[in-house]
């Protein structure tokens, strides 16, 4: 099987022509160069194709250096976009999640007590003009659980204004 490649052709070839760069880098293994060499005596192509390596990189380590005519400046963040207005808008969007987040763990603290926890709730309400309502767990949750139903749809808004906000 001597000259034989044991992988498929194009494998080897695609193989030949990294380690033809690497080998200009001097990053090649003692192995690794062996291998190229033998690849390189039976595949035409990968053999011109490593000439022409060679040739492109002796011509451009050949070359003088040459210097630009101008000054080249690299923008720095705020030129490349991110203006004062955007960075106050980013601010209070994170303000308004963290504030909307922080109500909703003021709200659902209680009410998972009142699931978990409380076996009964016995009691009533007595308003000002004498009226009377039955208090039972059912009631102490209801105005929370709307309140954090109204957060839940709060915080999607305020994620499409600052896309809005991008734009």
């Amino acid at each position: 099987m001597a000259g034989r490649e044991p992988l498929p052709r194009v494998n080897v070839c695609e193989r030949a022509r990294e380690w033809s760069s690497l080998r200009l880098d001097g990053e090649l293994s003692v192995l690794e160069e062996e291998l190229l060499e033998r690849h390189l005596g039976v595949c035409e192509l990968c053999a011109d194709f490593d000439d022409g390596m060679r040739t492109t990189a002796d011509a451009m380590r050949a070359a003088p250096v040459e210097r630009p005519s101008r000054r080249t400046r690299i923008p720095t963040r705020r030129a490349a976009g991110f203006s004062t207005q955007r960075r106050r808008t980013a601010v209070v969007a994170a303000a308004a999640c963290a504030t909307i987040s922080f109500a909703q763990r003021v709200l659902s603290t209680p009410v998972r007590r009142l699931r978990r926890s409380v076996s009964s709730v016995r009691g009533e309400l007595v308003t000002a003009e004498g009226a009377r309502e039955p208090i039972d767990s059912s009631a102490l949750r209801a105005a929370p659980e709307r309140a954090l139903r109204w957060l839940s749809v709060a915080m999607p808004l305020v994620a499409l204004a600052m896309l809005f906000a991008r734009s």
